[in-house]
Parts: structure tokens; sequence; C-alpha cells
């Protein structure tokens, strides 16, 4: 007997950094490629539910000058809310380096990302 592996959406609409097409995450991908999970595409923002249901776990890699709408922040919301999985990523800086609201979404679920960085020459 097989087991269904997920399906993972990741977030193409807010100029992210991270995207399946980076060198930086190429091996990130190739194991979830291995692992038999079924990767997709939002490319045109989370407007709505039925979009985001069809996915087992959406993952928003940092976006770059792009802010998440109201209507996508609610939507994101709800889709936890009514059991999706969601990873959420930021990146140095934090919301005013990249010009983005990521923590808009993040206080949603208790928590925010702060702008330090720790930088180590080793």
């Amino acid at each position: 007997m097989s087991v269904q592996k997920g399906r993972i959406a990741l977030d193409y609409s807010h100029n992210n950094k991270l995207t399946m097409e980076s060198s930086s995450y190429s091996d990130f991908i190739q194991f979830l490629f291995n692992s038999g999970f079924k990767i997709g595409k939002i490319q045109a923002g989370f407007d709505s539910m039925e979009k985001l249901e069809n996915y087992d776990l959406i993952f928003l890699s940092p976006p770059r000058s792009a802010k998440f709408s109201e209507e996508e922040i609610n939507n994101i919301e709800e889709y936890v809310k009514n059991g999706g999985s969601l990873l959420i990523l930021s990146s140095g800086g934090g919301d005013y380096k990249n010009r983005t609201n990521t923590n808009r979404l993040a206080e949603r679920f208790k928590f925010k990302f702060i702008s330090d960085e720790v930088n180590d020459s080793m």
C-alpha cells in the first residue's frame, strides 16, 4: 500500500526571494520531489479559498517589495483554521528592508519576525 504525499504550494505572487528555480533552493526542492510531494505554484495571489484548499501546505518564502492584501491575509488565516498548514519564512532586514508586510500575516498566528541579522564570518 502506498502512502500519498502532501500537496505543497509555493507562493510566486509576491516577487518571492526563493523559488523552485533558485539555485540556493535546489537541494530543498529536489528533496521534496524525491520524497514524492506534489509541488505547485500560486502565481495570482491568495484571493480565493478554493485555490488554497487544493494544497495541504502553503509555503511563503520572503516577499520582495510586495505586500499581502487584507483579503489574502484573511484567506490564509481561514485556510489554517480549516486545517491547512502554513510555513512562513522571512529574511534579513525583515519587513522594513524587504518592503513587505509579512508580520501583518504572522501576527494572526501570534508571532512576528524581527529585523535583526546574525552574521558569522566563520
